[in-house]
């Protein structure tokens, strides 16, 4: 019914198509030129419960490599839209919980060109909640995400280029607001954030980890994070589990809820990041308020040949960052880092105006002093990467970098 009125809208030129309010259960609704999806108030946009309704969607260059499904998809279309009061419900308990496979998510646009979602509430998604992958000209406003039914319930994944997310809540239990880039022939760049609110168990401004392609051009401005206190069900136990599983190992960490990282900056695949602004932040329980990360992972080294072109050079880079007007409140001993590896330096980063309160009285025997930190390359970046150890450092460790000012 829904997907034959959106054809038909297409078909005609392009139109609003409503659903007024009320349950409408569904499989995947594939969006067309021209077409606006408007959610009247009290509408509510049920993912039907069985994976067979989703049709699989390949993602080129994902850093996930399997087909996606998801709930409300816009392939190579133009001018496309969800608006209204109404709110998309993802029905994520009803997927395997964490699995890599047969998990929808919320929203995907992959390659469209002029996409706009306005006013509506996600809730519950079994996977990311909104991906804009590869697009161009993306406009996000006063959405609501709500989800922690499931695993990777990503806030919002931007890999795109001229994008502007504004006046948004971010409820998720992985990271809030996600950069990512995938592809190593696209740059993620010209992108905008403004006035959002995040409550998460894992980053609340993460660039990265995917960064093939890179990132520049990206100002994030005025976001209020904490930690997201919901409980989720393990499925092993039927046990409700608060959000705190995440940090209970990092050396210091409070058993209550808390971020991963309150701003999470990562060029670790080859890629090229630069010209970053993130500025009036305020980061309410976070274990490690910022961390900036250059590596090279799966066992690349510095100068190794890419599977694909870069677009930006023949190496990666990570320079011209800056960070300003940060009020932050740690939750963990494993401090605030600033790190290169070997072959890729950190370069021109400032650090302006903030105010970080960190734990107290550790113990000097659990710094490990006397260890030299290892340099993990290729690891997974993660603020407590270098082994789960504490850092020689109580406020920001700093390593193969050059140019650092406070």
């Amino acid at each position: 019914k829904w997907q034959s009125a959106i054809d038909r809208a297409s078909a005609a030129g392009g139109g609003v198509v409503t659903m007024p309010a009320g349950r409408h259960v569904t499989g995947t609704l594939f969006l067309r030129n021209g077409v606006t999806l408007e959610l009247a108030r009290g509408c509510v946009l049920e993912g039907a419960p069985e994976i067979g309704c989703y049709p699989d969607i390949p993602i080129p260059y994902a850093e996930l490599r399997e087909p996606w499904q998801s709930l409300v998809a816009a392939i190579d279309q133009t001018n496309v839209a969800v608006r209204g009061e109404g709110e998309i419900f993802g029905n994520g308990k009803a997927f395997p919980h964490g699995s890599r496979l047969g998990r929808p998510q919320g929203l995907l646009f992959l390659r469209c060109r002029g996409v706009r979602v306005e006013g509506v509430r996600l809730r519950d998604l079994a996977r990311w909640t909104c991906y804009l992958k590869e697009c161009d000209g993306c406009d996000i406003r006063k959405v609501t995400v709500d989800s922690h039914a499931n695993a990777n319930n990503d806030g919002i994944d931007i890999d795109s280029r001229n994008v502007r997310v504004e006046d948004c809540d971010f409820d998720s239990d992985d990271d809030g607001i996600v950069f990512k880039s995938d592809n190593a022939d696209f740059a993620v760049e010209n992108v905008t954030v403004r006035n959002c609110r995040v409550r998460s168990t894992c980053s609340a401004v993460k660039i990265g980890t995917g960064s093939h392609g890179g990132f520049r051009n990206i100002l994030v401005d005025g976001v209020t994070a904490g930690a997201s206190p919901r409980e989720w069900c393990d499925p092993a136990t039927g046990k409700g589990v608060i959000s705190t599983y995440r940090v209970e190992t990092w050396p210091g960490s409070e058993f209550t809820p808390s971020l991963l990282s309150g701003i999470a900056i990562e060029c670790v695949d080859g890629g090229l990041l630069e010209n970053i602004t993130v500025r009036n932040v305020t980061i309410d329980r976070a274990a490690t308020p910022i961390f900036i990360r250059g590596g090279l992972r799966y066992g690349r080294k510095f100068g190794d040949a890419v599977p694909l072109n870069l677009p930006f050079g023949h190496h990666p880079v990570l320079r011209d960052v800056l960070i300003e007007n940060v009020t932050a409140k740690a939750t963990s001993f494993t401090a605030s880092s600033i790190t290169g590896v070997p072959g890729l330096r950190v370069r021109n980063v400032t650090l302006r105006n903030l105010t970080i309160e960190v734990p107290g009285a550790g113990e000097a025997g659990r710094a490990e002093l006397g260890n030299p930190v290892p340099e993990k390359a290729d690891a997974y970046p993660e603020s407590n990467m270098f082994d789960h150890r504490m850092l020689p450092a109580y406020g920001f460790y700093i390593r193969h970098a050059d140019n650092v000012r406070f």
